[in-house]
């Protein structure tokens, strides 16, 4: 399936990733924009339409293998899920431990979209990150990591990369040591989806978890 993405293209979604929404949109929200959802909808919506046409081929393989065995795979994540949730579970006590039960919150413009536009929320947390992450995560720099060297590295620079995306809010802040213990859980998190991405041979064993984990949360935030 990684053959599905084009090499020049693979290079080209990691780039625009990392540089429009993780570089271009904090300093855009931070230093220069005062209507934050409006460039946060267009970024999104805009990088998003840029998945679709340059993986076109991958996501018809992608949904084609979810309708065709939804069912079993459907049971397979069930199974798998409280892996995931344990995984998360333990490592969200221990940077509890570590952090002296300080909250970190490096989500804060996830939330307010979510407050703002439960609709969009839904499809930017539960439908966009998880597809564009495991195109990202597992289908690029994990297989093509075990394709070139081994399992070992894949595994390890995959789940770092993975926690490194999810604390760069917190870097920016210069908060080095609560960025270093926060990316425990998602590196984590990584390390089990690149598992079973590698188990099902197939990108839908870790986008439906993915999709699962997310949507949890998102209920979670809803409810708060």
């Amino acid at each position: 399936m990684n053959t599905l993405i084009k090499k020049k293209n693979k290079r080209w979604i990691i780039i625009h990733y990392f540089l429009s929404l993780n570089i271009v949109l904090p300093l855009l929200l931070g230093l220069f924009i005062k209507d934050s959802q409006v460039v946060s909808y267009l970024l999104y919506v805009g990088y998003f339409i840029y998945i679709l046409v340059v993986c076109k081929d991958y996501l018809i393989d992608l949904f084609r293998y979810i309708s065709n065995y939804f069912l079993g795979l459907l049971g397979r994540s069930a199974i798998r899920y409280p892996v995931l949730f344990l995984s998360a579970l333990i490592s969200s006590i221990l940077v509890s431990a570590l952090l002296d039960n300080q909250v970190v919150n490096n989500q804060d413009v996830i939330q307010d979209m979510i407050y703002n536009n439960a609709v969009f929320g839904f499809f930017l947390v539960c439908i966009f990150a998880p597809l564009v992450e495991e195109i990202i995560f597992r289908s690029i720099i994990f297989q093509g990591l075990k394709d070139k060297y081994n399992r070992s590295i894949a595994y390890i620079v995959s789940s770092l990369f993975f926690g490194f995306l999810h604390i760069v809010v917190i870097l920016v802040q210069k908060e080095y040591y609560i960025a270093l213990v926060s990316m425990i859980p998602y590196a984590a998190m990584g390390f089990v989806l690149a598992y079973f991405y590698e188990k099902e041979q197939h990108v839908a064993g870790s986008y439906l978890l993915h999709f699962i984990q997310n949507t949890i949360g998102f209920l979670l935030i809803l409810n708060l």
